[in-house]
């Protein structure tokens, strides 16, 4: 079941970096960030009536299950970032292919005409 987010409601959010907690309202789809650090703060789904109603032990349980969820992220950005560098040296390998097939179809054209031209010759000094 999906559960509705109100503009009016606050979410827990946990700093990507220095696991600082802060209560922030409004849109959760905007990107906060930490006022420690200045990185970019995860949306943990806890409203704030949620937090205060959890135990200690909940809400450490909470903070690591985020925790673990931001390690998670960080694998997943660094995994993209090589597949991306990756994708990028196929797109220069096949820039530099094309480059070279260009090359040998003008090669392959240069020739062909030199051989019409000299069938041409041949045909005329023939008649």
């Amino acid at each position: 079941m999906i559960e509705t987010m109100y503009l009016g409601d606050k979410y827990i959010y946990q700093c990507s970096k220095c696991h600082f907690l802060a209560s922030i309202g409004g849109d959760t789809n905007k990107v906060n960030q930490c006022p420690k650090c200045n990185s970019i703060m995860i949306n943990t789904h806890i409203t704030k009536d949620e937090w205060d109603a959890k135990t200690k032990e909940e809400k450490i349980a909470s903070v690591n299950r985020a925790q673990r969820s931001i390690v998670e992220r960080n694998a997943a950005n660094v995994d993209n970032a090589a597949l991306l560098s990756e994708i990028s040296n196929v797109n220069k390998s096949i820039k530099i292919m094309n480059s070279n097939l260009v090359t040998i179809k003008n090669i392959l054209m240069f020739y062909f005409v030199i051989s019409i031209i000299g069938i041409v010759i041949t045909i005329l000094n023939i008649a």
